[in-house]
């Protein structure tokens, strides 16, 4: 019975992405903005928040960067989506990053874009 509980807690782990992972991939998006880094981030925030399904909110992370913000959205483990805004001496510039598949993330991306 031991080796079906740990069978299946490694296949439930297979394809996990981390946040370092992902930023070793090309970014989907990179724009930048006269906007500071916090305004860029707080906006993604918002609009990623709201981008649930049926209205429900979406669980949304918001990490400090040496430089910056992080915007992520996890499904369990797994970073689905990330914007890494970065703060420039004047404005800012953001990464955003995507797993490849991820169900409606034309929404999540015009948000990064519209939040420039």
């Amino acid at each position: 019975m031991k080796n079906i509980a740990i069978i299946s807690l490694v296949v439930a782990c297979t394809g996990c992405v981390s946040s370092s992972e992902l930023r070793t991939k090309t970014p989907t998006v990179v724009v930048t903005s006269t906007k500071e880094a916090r305004a860029v981030a707080a906006c993604i925030t918002e609009a990623w928040e709201k981008g649930g399904v049926f209205g429900m909110t979406m669980p949304i992370e918001n990490k400090f960067l040496a430089d910056g913000y992080s915007v992520v959205y996890k499904n369990g483990q797994t970073v689905q989506l990330m914007a890494d805004v970065h703060e420039l001496e004047s404005g800012s510039t953001t990464k955003y990053y995507k797993v490849s598949m991820v169900a409606g993330v034309s929404k999540f991306e015009k948000a990064v874009k519209d939040c420039q």
